[in-house]
C-alpha cells in the first residue's frame, strides 16, 4: 500500500502539492485570526531558521578562515623576526668575545603561580608556589610578560614571598628606552611612581618606556 501511494505521489507530484497548498489555504481562510498567525509563524520559523543557521555558519567559517590566514602570516613574520634576533645575538656575543668582554648571562625562567597575597600601606607581597626545591633564592627578580613585578624577599622549601615594586622600599634602577637617561624608579602611592635622580634638563617625557638598567646585578637588563 505504501509503495502504491509513493508511486502515485511521484507520478502526480506537482498536482498533489498544488492540491495540498489549496487545501491549506482554504483551511487557513476559515481559521480564527490568532490561529492563522500562529500557524504562519510556525511555517516561517521552520523555513527561515535553517536558512539563518546556515548563513551564520558560512559567515563564521569565512571569519575563521580569515583569522587563520592572519595568524599564519603573523607566525611566519614572528619566525623570521626570531631568526634575525638570534643572528644578532650570536653576532653580538662574537664581538664581545673578540673584545674580551664578559659573556652575557642567560637566565633560566621558572614559571610560578600566585597562591596568596598580603597588601598593606608600606609593602605589597605575593606568595608563589615555588621555592628552594625549584632553585629559587632570595633577591631573585620576578617578571611577567608585561615586565618587572618585584623580587624574592623570602624563600621557603615549597613557596616564596615576592616583594612587589609597589612597595616603599623597593627602588629599581631604570633607563629611558628612547633617550637612554638613567634614573631610579620609586613607588609613591597607589599606581603612581616617580623617576628620581634625574635632573630637570634630562630628556625624559611622558609616555617614555622605562627598561631595567641591569645596574647593581640584581635585576637583569
Amino acid at each position: 500500500m505504501q509503495h502504491f501511494i509513493a508511486s502515485v505521489f511521484q507520478k502526480h507530484r506537482d498536482r498533489t502539492i498544488l492540491v495540498v497548498l489549496v487545501l491549506l489555504s482554504l483551511l487557513l481562510h476559515f481559521l480564527p485570526q490568532p490561529v492563522r498567525l500562529d500557524f504562519a509563524r510556525g511555517v516561517l520559523n521552520g523555513l527561515f531558521v535553517p536558512v539563518e543557521r546556515w548563513t551564520n555558519f558560512v559567515g563564521d567559517y569565512a571569519a575563521m578562515s580569515e583569522q587563520n590566514r592572519r595568524l599564519k602570516r603573523l607566525v611566519a613574520s614572528l619566525t623570521l623576526e626570531r631568526e634575525r634576533l638570534l643572528q644578532f645575538r650570536d653576532e653580538r656575543e662574537r664581538l664581545r668575545r673578540l673584545a674580551a668582554f664578559k659573556e652575557d648571562q642567560f637566565y633560566r625562567l621558572v614559571p610560578a603561580e600566585v597562591i596568596g597575597q598580603n597588601l598593606d600601606r608600606l609593602q605589597s607581597v605575593l606568595v608563589i608556589d615555588k621555592g628552594e626545591a625549584d632553585s629559587l633564592r632570595t633577591r631573585m627578580p620576578v617578571f611577567t610578560y608585561q615586565g618587572l613585578v618585584g623580587r624574592l624577599m623570602a624563600v621557603f622549601p615549597r613557596s616564596a614571598w615576592v616583594q612587589l615594586i609597589t612597595s616603599s622600599n623597593h627602588p629599581v634602577s631604570c633607563i629611558d628606552k628612547r633617550s637612554r637617561v638613567v634614573g631610579v624608579l620609586e613607588w609613591r602611592r597607589s599606581n603612581l611612581f616617580a623617576l628620581t635622580n634625574v635632573s630637570a634638563v634630562e630628556d625624559v617625557v611622558v609616555g617614555d618606556t622605562l627598561l631595567t638598567s641591569g645596574f647593581g646585578g640584581v635585576v637583569p637588563k
